[in-house]
């Protein structure tokens, strides 16, 4: 399946057939956020539980929020890949950015790096 935007406008296709998503639609779609996480060297256990006392409960307070799981990489030892379920995509992306880098403050000293992307969750 591919996702394309163009401008306020999402098509989504499965190879065979092109339909519309307005906006509005695509904001109210669950989404999955993606995360993966770079921890300094050493310090992954450290980030693991400043994580849960830091994020945990403030996404467990954001309107939307359904789940959260965190799955430290066997291959990786510094890297965590955590699995954020929403509601909605409106809802995630309605988290405060202001309270977003305050706690991202707080995980500055144990982690390298994060990188996060948005899935669709098919139901094909």
């Amino acid at each position: 399946m591919c996702i394309l935007l163009m401008g306020d406008n999402c098509f989504r296709t499965d190879g065979f057939a092109l339909t519309y998503q307005s906006s509005t639609e695509r904001d109210q779609m669950p989404v999955i956020e993606l995360l993966r996480v770079k921890c300094a060297p050493g310090r992954r256990a450290e980030w693991l539980v400043r994580d849960a006392e830091i994020w945990t409960p403030a996404l467990a307070a954001h309107d939307g929020f359904i789940s959260k799981e965190v799955w430290p990489s066997i291959d990786h030892p510094d890297e965590v890949v955590i699995i954020v379920r929403w509601e909605s995509l409106a809802q995630w992306k309605s988290f405060p950015e202001e309270l977003n880098r305050e706690l991202d403050a707080k995980m500055a000293d144990v982690q390298l790096e994060v990188t996060s992307e948005a899935l669709e969750i098919y139901e094909g």
